[in-house]
């Protein structure tokens, strides 16, 4: 048996135990790690929620994330952990006004859990002119139970300010 890897396909062999004859099978390559913010449309004045998701995780058995949006259209009011990753231990930033803002999970034994990391909630400002605001996701660190960095794939979520919270008067 050969164990597949995000870069090569692994084999399973099969021996019968009456003729000893063997078959082997490919194994499909693991995906890429992947991390995404969500993509969301909003108001100026709008509470908004935006999901960070991990997606063909390999097994982390540490994650530090770091998350960078423009002040001058967001505020980020709160946080909640996702369950990816969940038998890892999960260190709250101590402030959440410092930017970019770090997430850490770190624990002895890798988590292959996929779904929400966290959950990001936004005060989108009153004043935030229409347009697109990025919401951009790093790596800092990502290791695996032997302590090896693991490659993960980042996307950026984009907020879609759809109406302005400033007005004229003509």
């Amino acid at each position: 048996t050969k164990e597949p890897t995000t870069t090569e396909e692994g084999e399973k062999t099969y021996t019968c135990t009456v003729c000893n004859g063997t078959k082997t099978e490919a194994i499909e390559k693991l995906g890429v790690p992947t991390i995404t913010v969500g993509d969301i449309s909003a108001n100026a004045g709008d509470e908004i929620t935006i999901p960070v998701k991990l997606e063909e995780n390999t097994g982390l058995t540490g994650l530090n994330i770091s998350i960078d949006y423009d002040k001058t259209a967001l505020n980020l009011v709160g946080y909640e952990a996702g369950s990816a990753l969940g038998s890892l231990v999960f260190t709250k930033p101590g402030n959440i006004n410092e930017k970019p803002i770090e997430f850490l999970w770190d624990g002895t034994d890798a988590d292959t859990t996929n779904g929400n990391l966290v959950l990001l909630k936004f005060k989108v400002l009153d004043t935030a002119a229409s347009g697109n605001y990025t919401v951009d996701v790093e790596i800092i660190t990502a290791i695996d139970n032997d302590l090896n960095d693991v490659a993960i794939t980042t996307v950026d979520g984009t907020v879609s300010v759809t109406g302005s919270g400033v007005h004229e008067h003509t």
